[in-house]
């Protein structure tokens, strides 16, 4: 049980690591993928619903210290995303590449559309509409992009912890 967890966070750390340093260099238009949504993701396919929330509000937390904008939204936004989520992939079968894939498209789009209305109630300056176009369409479309080989390369390095409900 131990070494599972552990190979949970040496992954978020990696996710982690890569996510604030490595890919702000390679944007495109200023908006990077979100590798930590993907990760998500992939956990809800293998936890409890619980866990799963717990999992989405901690990643959020660490994405509102790491970021520069309104403390608490990508919390709140990672969390409430992650109901659906964990309904969406119980629904489907989830071990098809296609729906886990699928599945990031879902979640990135609420995610991001429930930090967008946080934004433009906490925020007078934001725009909705600018907000959707200029960042969510190229945060989406550039996740979904990356989500086949970032899923591959997490099932190919997680295989002998992928047994559900056994991560925590």
């Amino acid at each position: 049980m131990f070494k599972k967890r552990m190979k949970l966070l040496a992954a978020a750390s990696v996710f982690f690591i890569i996510q604030f340093t490595f890919l702000p260099y390679v944007s495109f238009r200023g908006v990077v993928p979100d590798l930590l949504a993907i990760l998500v993701v992939f956990y809800a396919c293998y936890a409890r619903r619980s866990a799963l929330v717990l999992f989405a509000v901690t990643i959020g937390l660490a994405k509102d210290i790491f970021s520069m904008g309104l403390f608490g939204i990508e919390a709140v936004a990672a969390g409430c995303a992650a109901f659906p989520l964990y309904y969406l992939i119980h629904k489907f079968p989830s071990e098809f590449l296609f729906f886990r894939v699928a599945a990031v498209f879902c979640y990135v789009v609420m995610n991001q559309l429930i930090v967008i209305i946080g934004m433009c109630v906490f925020s007078s300056s934001s725009n909705g509409i600018t907000l959707i176009t200029q960042v969510m369409m190229p945060l989406v479309g550039y996740t979904v992009a990356l989500a086949p080989l970032v899923l591959w390369l997490l099932k190919i390095v997680m295989k002998d912890s992928l047994r559900q409900y056994k991560l925590f």
